[in-house]
C-alpha cells in the first residue's frame, strides 16, 4: 500500500485535501465541518499506520523482535512517503515519527513489565508475604530506556542498511550492566520468559507440603532447561539463573505459609466443631439428668449419665486447650509470616524439594 500517490488510501490523504497544508492549522479555521473532517482523516491516517506496524509483527517470534521489525516497517513507510506527493510529505513524515514512538514505546513498556515482572519476581513476592527478602536492584525504567535508544538505534540502521536491521543488532556487543544487555540477550530472554510464563507454577493447595515442595523443584528444573537452551551470554544467563532459584526459594517459602495457615485454620475449625458436637452431647444428658430429678443420686441411670458427662467435659477441656494453642500459633505466623521456617511444614516441603532437586541432577 502506498502512503501517498495515486494509490494511496483514503485515511490517509490528510495532506492531499484542496486546502493542502491549511488543514493541518487548525486554528486559522472557521468552517467547524472542514476542521472535523480534517482531525478525522489525520485519525484514520494514523490508524492505518498503526495497523501497518502491528502487521509486521510475527506473533510466534521473540517479545524483542518488535525492535527490527518496527524499524523496517518504519523504513518501508518513509520510503513510500518520499516517493508520493511533495507537498504532503512533511506532515506525512511527522505522523510517521509519532506512530513509530507509539509503538516502539507500547512495546517497550510491555517488555520492561516482563523482565521487572522476572528479575523482581522473588522480591515482589516477598514483600507480598511480608517476608524479607534481597533486592535484586534490576531497574525497570533503565531497562526501558535502553530499549528506547535501541529502537531510535534500530530506526537508523533500517534507513541506512534495508533489511538487515536485525542483523546489525545482533552484533552489537557485550553490555555493562543487566539492564543495557545486548539486543541478542534481549531477544533470547525474552523469548525464554515467554516459554517459562508458559510453564504451569507450583500453586500450594491441598494439605501435601511434600507434594508441593517436589512441585517446586520440577518447575525450577524445567524452567532452567528453557534457560540454558536460550543460548544467553554468561553474565545475563547467571543473573537469570540466580534469579530463577531465589523465585523458587520464595515459592517455596509463601507456599509453605499458605499451607501452613490454612493447616492451622482447618484444624481450628474441626476442633470448634468436635466442641460444638460435645456441647450438644452435654446438653442432652443434662437434659436426661433433670428428668430423673427426685430419684436416688446413687441410681445407676444417674450415675451413668454424671460418668458420661465427665468424660465428655474432659474432651471439651482437651479440645479448648488445643484450640487455644493453634489460635495462638496461627496468630504467632500470621503475625510473623518469616517464622514459617522453623515450621514442620517448611521444613517437609524443603526436604522434599532437596530430594527432587537432587535426583533431577544426579
Amino acid at each position: 500500500m502506498k502512503i501517498i500517490g495515486p494509490t494511496f488510501s483514503a485515511g490517509l490523504t490528510p495532506m492531499t485535501m484542496s486546502t493542502n497544508r491549511a488543514a493541518f492549522k487548525i486554528n486559522h479555521l472557521t468552517d467547524t465541518s472542514q476542521l472535523a473532517l480534517s482531525i478525522s482523516r489525520v485519525g484514520s491516517a494514523k490508524s492505518e499506520l498503526l495497523e501497518r506496524f502491528r502487521a509486521a509483527l510475527n506473533p510466534d517470534a521473540s517479545p524483542a523482535s518488535y525492535l527490527p521489525s518496527y524499524a523496517e516497517t518504519y523504513a518501508k513507510l518513509r520510503e513510500e512517503i518520499i516517493g508520493g506527493e511533495s507537498d504532503a510529505q512533511e506532515m506525512s513524515l511527522k505522523l510517521l515519527d509519532e506512530v513509530y514512538g507509539e509503538v516502539t514505546g507500547e512495546a517497550a513498556d510491555r517488555l520492561a513489565k516482563r523482565f521487572d515482572a522476572f528479575f523482581n519476581g522473588p522480591e515482589k513476592l516477598s514483600d507480598r508475604y511480608r517476608m524479607p527478602s534481597m533486592p535484586s536492584g534490576f531497574d525497570r525504567d533503565s531497562f526501558r530506556n535502553h530499549l528506547t535508544k535501541l529502537a531510535e538505534e534500530a530506526r537508523q540502521l533500517a534507513l541506512a542498511h534495508p533489511g538487515e536491521a536485525a542483523a546489525y543488532l545482533e552484533r552489537s556487543g557485550p553490555a555493562d550492566t543487566l539492564e543495557s544487555m545486548s539486543y541478542r540477550d534481549i531477544k533470547a530472554l525474552s523469548g525464554a520468559l515467554a516459554d517459562i510464563a508458559a510453564l504451569r507454577p507450583p500453586i500450594a493447595a491441598g494439605n501435601d507440603p511434600d507434594k508441593f515442595g517436589a512441585e517446586v523443584a520440577n518447575w525450577e528444573a524445567e524452567s532452567r532447561r528453557i534457560l540454558d537452551a536460550a543460548g544467553l551470554s554468561d553474565r545475563v544467563k547467571n543473573a537469570a539463573s540466580k534469579t530463577l532459584h531465589d523465585s523458587s526459594q520464595a515459592r517455596l517459602k509463601t507456599g509453605a505459609y499458605a499451607l501452613a495457615v490454612d493447616s492451622y485454620k482447618n484444624k481450628i475449625d474441626e476442633t470448634l466443631k468436635k466442641m460444638s458436637h460435645l456441647s450438644y452431647l452435654i446438653a442432652t444428658i443434662n437434659g436426661k439428668l433433670n428428668a430423673l430429678k427426685g430419684l436416688d443420686p446413687g441410681d445407676p441411670r444417674i450415675q451413668n449419665l454424671l460418668r458420661r458427662e465427665q468424660e465428655l467435659e474432659k474432651g471439651r477441656a482437651d479440645y479448648s486447650s488445643e484450640l487455644k494453642s493453634d489460635k495462638a500459633s496461627l496468630k504467632k505466623l500470621e503475625n510473623d509470616p518469616d517464622s514459617v521456617e522453623s515450621s514442620d511444614t517448611y521444613r517437609r516441603a524443603k526436604s522434599a524439594y532437596d530430594n527432587a532437586s537432587n535426583k533431577g541432577s544426579s
